[in-house]
């Protein structure tokens, strides 16, 4: 059986050629019997001992044939004459090309297309495929891209897939070097709401509310952050009322020093059962949204303006 394979889109004809190699080593049990030539850097006898001796071991072979429009003279004589019986053989013989092949090259890859039993050409995509290529791509690789981002890439690639997927995990690259550093960034974001709460700053608090979840920042993240954040007042708050020294709050509740010296500060505002009841109403939030009877957004907008 044979197949041709070609065109200038060589990502996409590569990871053709990758299925098909895959799928025989799938159905072959292992990699054995299967043969890669470069047909524009071999001798003829190279290709002879390859593509002209079936294995004793293995009822299958599999031969990818590269580049045969660069192919000598003599290998691509030899090769018109094998077409027929690769064409009728059980083994697998692949050809593979980055062009269309010109002079005696596209002569030889019309004579393989006559005897492949699919012929298949990968040239540069259409505006509306390279966006599905790319949306595949990206998904593959976990790289979430604003449009402008993503229209930026589109441009700079002009149709070449390879250099997309360049362009792709390039940005992969980058975006995994930055995550740590952004979800710090987004972490201190995150309290600077709660503590913004914890202050009775009810603008600063509501500013960075809307802007958090106008970057994709979840509503329930928010909610279990301050729900967390009023918690630690309460115990804070309720240490400090029963007569525990300062220097001792951090052991006895269980948190950093630094979270200690912010909690008291921040809980002094308050009196306890205060602080118990925005705890309830918060708890209450969350007990109405497992019943289908919230919104955990409006519900933090509300708790927000109401400090």
């Amino acid at each position: 059986m044979i197949y041709l394979l070609y065109g200038e889109d060589s990502y996409r004809s590569r990871k053709k050629v990758r299925e098909i190699t895959d799928h025989f080593y799938r159905v072959s049990g292992g990699a054995e019997g299967a043969y890669r030539v470069a047909l524009s850097e071999c001798l003829l006898k190279d290709v002879e001992a390859t593509a002209g001796t079936a294995s004793l071991f293995r009822t299958k072979r599999f031969v990818l044939f590269e580049e045969p429009s660069a192919a000598s003279a003599d290998i691509a004589q030899f090769l018109e004459k094998k077409l027929p019986s690769y064409a009728t053989s059980d083994d697998v013989f692949v050809f593979w090309d980055r062009s269309p092949g010109k002079g005696a090259g596209e002569a030889l890859l019309r004579k393989i297309a006559d005897h492949a039993a699919k012929t298949q050409e990968f040239g540069r995509m259409a505006p509306r495929a390279v966006v599905k290529f790319f949306d595949e791509e990206a998904l593959a690789r976990g790289v979430a891209l604003l449009p402008r981002e993503k229209q930026e890439l589109i441009a700079e690639a002009a149709g070449d897939s390879w250099r997309l997927v360049q362009l792709i995990e390039k940005y992969a690259l980058g975006m995994n070097r930055e995550r740590p550093r952004h979800e710090e960034l987004q972490n201190r974001t995150v309290f600077s709401f709660t503590d913004a709460c914890g202050l009775g700053k009810r603008q600063e608090a509501w500013l960075l509310l809307q802007r958090m979840l106008r970057h994709g920042f979840t509503a329930e993240r928010l909610f279990w952050a301050l729900l967390g954040h009023i918690r630690t007042l309460i115990r804070v708050g309720s240490l400090v009322e029963s007569g525990v020294s300062a220097a001792d709050v951090p052991r006895a509740a269980g948190v950093h020093p630094f979270v200690a010296k912010k909690a008291m500060t921040q809980a002094a505002r308050f009196s306890i059962p205060e602080l118990s009841r925005l705890f309830g109403t918060l708890s209450q939030l969350d007990y109405e949204t497992k019943q289908s009877r919230g919104d955990v957004t409006l519900g933090l907008e509300r708790i927000v303006l109401s400090l």
